[in-house]
C-alpha cells in the first residue's frame, strides 16, 4: 500500500494493523468467515480500550485486507462487508471534531512565542492542514494580492502533492496574517544573521590560539567573512519553506508543538511564567486552566469553518476556502482562482478579528502583528494599529 497511498495514511494502516493483530490468532484468511469478523469487533468494542471512530477504522483495515485477497485470486467474497460495528454508546462522544472560537485562537497567540505564534495564525485564518502548513513556501506567498498557493504537503520529512485537486486552490489570506508573515520573514533573516555572528565570535576566540594549523585558521576567517557579509545583506527568504528548521528544511511541525506550544501552555505554579522560561529547576508546572486546552492542528481549520459560518458565510463558500473535495460540479473541481465571495468573505473575517485583537487589554500589539520595515539590514517594527 505504500506506493499507493500518502505516508501519513500508510503510517496509520500499519498502527491499526498492529492494534488488529492479535484479535487475529488461529485465523486463517480463506476460513474466515462475517460471523468471525463480528465476533472481532464486538469484542474490541467490549474491551473499552478504543472507541466508536476507531472500531470502525480497523474494519476497513480488515475489509482492505480482503478486498487486497479478492484482487490476488484467493477467495472469492469478503467477509467484512456483511459485518458491522457495534453502536456508539449513549455515553460516548465523538473525537477529533474541536473548532477552535476566534476567542480561543486570540488566548492562545497572546501567549506562543514566535514560531509557534505565525504557525498557528497561518492554520487559524486560512485553513490549511498540518502538512500543508509545513509544505508552505515563500515562492507562493503572495503578499500584495493577499493569498497563498498550495502545492505540496510535508509529513515526517515525507513531502507530497495535496490532498485532493481541490486543495491546489489558492488560500484567500487576511491582512492581518499577511503582517504576521512578512514579519516573520524578517525574524527568520534576523535569525540566520545571529547564529552567523555567533559561530564568528567562537571563530574570533579559536585564531587567538596561534598553534593552529593553516587550514583551521583559513576555515575561521572564512566563517568570520560569512557572518559580516549576512550582516551587511542579510538573507531575506523569498523562497523556501516559510516555516523551516535550522537546515533549511521544513520544520517538523511536532517538535514546534513539544518544544514552544505544549510548554507555553505549562504556567510555573511560583512565578506564572511559561515552562520555556527557565525557571527554577524545583518549580512545579501545571497547565493554565484559563488557557484552552491543545486540541490538534485541525482544531483550527474546523474552527475557520465553524467561525465563518458564525459571521454569517453561506456554506458553499466556506467549503471553497477549506478546499474541500466534496463540490457538486466538475467545475468546481478545477476552480484555479478565489472568487468574489471568498475574498468577501475572509475580508469579513479580518474585520471582526481586527477588532476584537483592539479590544484585548493585555496584548501586545506591536511584536505579533506588525508590519516591519522591509529595508535589508533593519529589524525595525512599526506599530500594528493605525
Amino acid at each position: 500500500m505504500r506506493g499507493q497511498v500518502r505516508p501519513s495514511t500508510a503510517n496509520g494502516y500499519e498502527a491499526r494493523w498492529r492494534q488488529i493483530k492479535p484479535w487475529l490468532s488461529g485465523l486463517r484468511l480463506r476460513d474466515t468467515s462475517t460471523p468471525d469478523v463480528q465476533q472481532i469487533l464486538v469484542s474490541v468494542h467490549k474491551l473499552g480500550t478504543l472507541n466508536h471512530d476507531s472500531i470502525r477504522a480497523l474494519r476497513y483495515l480488515l475489509k482492505m485486507i480482503f478486498d487486497h485477497a479478492i484482487r490476488m485470486g484467493l477467495l472469492n467474497s469478503n467477509p467484512v462487508s456483511s459485518s458491522k460495528v457495534p453502536r456508539r454508546g449513549e455515553d460516548e462522544e465523538r473525537e477529533d471534531t474541536y473548532a477552535y472560537s476566534l476567542e480561543e485562537v486570540q488566548q492562545l497567540l497572546a501567549v506562543f512565542p514566535e514560531p509557534a505564534r505565525t504557525a498557528v495564525a497561518t492554520c487559524a485564518f486560512t485553513g490549511v492542514r498540518r502538512g500543508e502548513l509545513a509544505g508552505l513556501l515563500w515562492e507562493n506567498f503572495d503578499a500584495k494580492k493577499g493569498s497563498m498557493k498550495i502545492t505540496q504537503s510535508v509529513w515526517e520529512g515525507h513531502v507530497t502533492r495535496p490532498k485532493t485537486k481541490k486543495s491546489k486552490a489558492p488560500v484567500p489570506i487576511i491582512r492581518t496574517l499577511v503582517r504576521m508573515l512578512e514579519a516573520h520573514r524578517i525574524r527568520s533573516a534576523q535569525a540566520k544573521v545571529e547564529a552567523a555572528q555567533k559561530r564568528a565570535t567562537q571563530a574570533k576566540k579559536l585564531l587567538e590560539k596561534a598553534t593552529l594549523p593553516p587550514e583551521k585558521r583559513e576555515a575561521l576567517t572564512q566563517t568570520i567573512a560569512t557572518a559580516e557579509k549576512l550582516a551587511a545583506n542579510p538573507p531575506i527568504p523569498y523562497a523556501g519553506p516559510i516555516f523551516a528548521s535550522d537546515a533549511g528544511t521544513a520544520l517538523n511541525m511536532n517538535n514546534l508543538l513539544n518544544r514552544q506550544i505544549l510548554p507555553a501552555l505549562n504556567q510555573c505554579q511560583h512565578c506564572h511564567k511559561a515552562e520555556d522560561d527557565h525557571c527554577a529547576a524545583d518549580h512545579e508546572y501545571k497547565r493554565d486552566e484559563s488557557l484552552p486546552s491543545w486540541q490538534g492542528w485541525h482544531g483550527f481549520r474546523r474552527g475557520l469553518g465553524t467561525n465563518l459560518k458564525r459571521l454569517g458565510v453561506d456554506l458553499k463558500t466556506i467549503q471553497e476556502i477549506l478546499r474541500h473535495a466534496h463540490i457538486a460540479t466538475t467545475a468546481d473541481i478545477y476552480v484555479k482562482e478565489v472568487s468574489e465571495q471568498a475574498i468577501e468573505a475572509m475580508e469579513r473575517l479580518e474585520k471582526h478579528v481586527d477588532s476584537e485583537l483592539k479590544k484585548a487589554p493585555n496584548f501586545d500589539r506591536t511584536l505579533p502583528y506588525s508590519a516591519p520595515d522591509l529595508h535589508q539590514g533593519s529589524w525595525v517594527a512599526t506599530p500594528y494599529l493605525d
